[in-house]
């Protein structure tokens, strides 16, 4: 591979996936944004789930309009997104049925199940991993809710990609600690976890160190002059890990936040950390490149808010985000601030009434409270708020003296909630 090579990174995102060319123009990189394309969770009558379809069509699109910009070669292509989610495979490495999308309830009632086999605390000791009933632990086991037989294979879902286009089947390791069945310091699958909550480890891919050339794209795209030698890679394939190792940062006094549809508040350790107060405060020590850790917690984030536009769209009110970024400027704190990790919240539905019942429950009614402005002013504040109370128990929990806070996501470009 040359010092100057032109790559393709394909991001999976819960509400857009992006396909983007880097190219170099004087020694100097250039990133243009090829393709972009919507994605969203819905329930058809069998549960919440991705059409892998549509996300498979997308990225194939992309990568066609990439080969038309550079016909002399496209080196590498590598995929990043969200965690947790996986596709079962048939015995072709083809999707069985669309994936489930981790908001889906059924997981409510695999967390009870699996925590009766094994307890939160082994698997915090186990796995260092904040517990999250979306974690895909617990949509392994409520897979067999519906039969599933549990031999049959998975992979995570920008893996999953990386596959479809021609790699070997794999799981990346930054991805992998998401499953919450990866063990903290051996770097593999947990057998004990396995066992416990009667998995099958032959169904899990292999894992693999970010960075892994899985080998050569194949299949139609192959026959395009742009990708006769193109080979894929695994990066860091959590796109929270791939955002952090793009921060220009130095010393031990910052910390990060990953902010999108979800917040992920962390900082960067040499070893992981599973104290007593990490475990209360159900910290997660996720794979990071180069054998770090990072320490972290997620939170709710801009999920908030686009569940609340999509209702008011429904109701015939048209907003933006950046149209309710400008009208919050005009605002003042609101005195009453949410949750915004209730677990409530965390599920689809009508969100502003979620919303104005839990302002109800903790003070006086706000004449305002159900006009688009006013509730997505609580959401920008909540939302800081509760950023300000992990960093502080990061601090408390890590002993670092924290000066610097790099954002990183699409959220980085919310400069009312990021002021």
């Amino acid at each position: 591979m040359s010092d100057n090579p032109t790559l393709v990174a394909i991001d999976l995102g819960a509400e857009s996936c992006r396909v983007s060319l880097l190219r170099w123009d004087h020694g100097q990189p250039n990133i243009e944004v090829v393709h972009r394309f919507p994605n969203s969770a819905t329930d058809r009558g069998e549960g919440l789930r991705w059409d892998i379809q549509n996300i498979c069509a997308g990225v194939e699109h992309g990568l066609r309009a990439c080969a038309a910009l550079v016909p002399n070669g496209i080196a590498a292509v590598g995929v990043d997104g969200w965690a947790v989610d996986y596709v079962r495979l048939n015995d072709q490495g083809q999707p069985r049925e669309d994936p489930y999308c981790y908001r889906d309830e059924r997981t409510a009632g695999a967390e009870r199940e699996v925590n009766a086999l094994i307890s939160v605390e082994r698997l915090y000791e186990l796995t260092g991993i904040q517990h999250l009933r979306i974690n895909t632990l617990y949509q392994l086991y409520a897979d067999g809710f519906e039969g599933m037989d549990q031999r049959v294979a998975w992979t995570n879902l920008p893996e999953f990609i990386l596959s479809f286009l021609g790699g070997r089947r794999v799981a990346e390791y930054t991805n992998a600690t998401h499953t919450e069945l990866v063990a903290l310091n051996g770097r593999n699958w947990c057998d004990e976890i396995f066992e416990a909550s009667r998995l099958q480890r032959s169904a899990a891919p292999p894992i693999v160190p970010a960075g892994t050339d899985l080998g050569n794209l194949s299949g139609s795209l192959s026959s395009l002059p742009a990708f006769r030698k193109t080979r894929l890679i695994a990066p860091a394939c959590h796109d929270t890990a791939s955002a952090i190792a793009g921060i220009p940062a130095e010393g031990d006094d910052w910390a990060f936040i990953s902010s999108g549809t979800w917040s992920l508040i962390g900082v960067v350790l040499d070893v992981p950390c599973v104290s007593e107060l990490a475990r209360r405060l159900n910290f997660s020590n996720e794979g990071g490149i180069g054998g770090k850790t990072y320490f972290l917690k997620n939170v709710n984030g801009m999920w908030l808010l686009r569940q609340c536009i999509e209702q008011w769209g429904k109701e015939g009110e048209s907003w933006t985000v950046p149209q309710l970024i400008e009208a919050c400027t005009s605002l003042v704190k609101p005195e009453t601030l949410i949750d915004v990790d209730d677990p409530e919240l965390l599920l689809p539905g009508d969100m502003p009434a979620r919303i104005r019942d839990r302002l109800g429950r903790v003070g006086p009614a706000r004449s305002d409270a159900a006009k688009a402005p006013a509730m997505a002013n609580v959401i920008f504040h909540s939302l800081a708020s509760r950023y300000a109370d992990v960093v502080r128990d990061l601090s408390k929990i890590t002993g670092k003296r924290l000066k610097k806070i790099y954002i990183v996501g699409g959220g980085s470009k919310n400069s009312f909630l990021n002021g």
